[in-house]
């Protein structure tokens, strides 16, 4: 697996406890064949992985979405799946370009951020905020990422990803040695 799963979305809905569960692109096998098998074994619920397009790109993502607040407390607080933020900011720190990116690095590396098959990097959140304040700061450091909106339930919840395609990524000054491919991204 390429990417850790992360939760989504989570919500109460007229009485009901929503969740979404969402990977990278190269996650299928992983939801197909041992998360959706979880799950039925340990809550004796049956869930589908959807396969999902991302607007303004060829690739599809894993979904599964599930209504049952005791899954989403095991998700959430048994195995310890992030839960979605809101407003969040990065520090307001004048740095020199070299900590920017470092910090940028352990974002990435935090996010569960690596470099997909074809060598793209895609950084999931439900907090348009923070997304943003990500790609200002990937400006900052002169890469040009895609904001991309997904929308799950219907359209009723909301998430972004923040997209460096193959390009971008090849321009990166990375320094985390597993966010580099050797001998398709830049050294310092």
């Amino acid at each position: 697996m390429k990417r850790r799963p992360v939760l989504l979305a989570q919500g109460n809905s007229q009485g009901r406890y929503k969740l979404e569960i969402g990977g990278g692109k190269d996650d299928f096998d992983f939801y197909e064949n041992w998360l959706k098998d979880v799950i039925r074994k340990l809550h004796n619920l049956e869930v589908k992985v959807e396969s999902i397009p991302i607007e303004g790109y060829e690739a599809k993502i894993p979904r599964i979405s599930i209504t049952s607040r005791m899954i989403a407390s095991w998700l959430s607080y048994d195995l310890g799946f992030p839960r979605p933020k809101e407003k969040v900011n990065l520090p307001n720190i004048y740095w020199n370009e070299e900590r920017k990116q470092g910090f940028f690095d352990g974002i990435i590396a935090f996010m569960g951020g690596s470099l997909g098959r074809y060598g793209d990097i895609a950084l999931h959140d439900s907090d348009l905020h923070f997304i943003e304040n990500l790609r200002t700061l990937a400006n900052e450091l002169r890469y040009n990422p895609k904001t991309i909106l997904e929308r799950g339930f219907g359209g009723k919840s909301t998430s972004y990803r923040l997209y460096f395609s193959p390009k971008e990524v090849k321009k990166m000054r990375l320094i985390n040695p597993k966010h580099r491919k050797e001998g398709k991204l830049q050294e310092k």
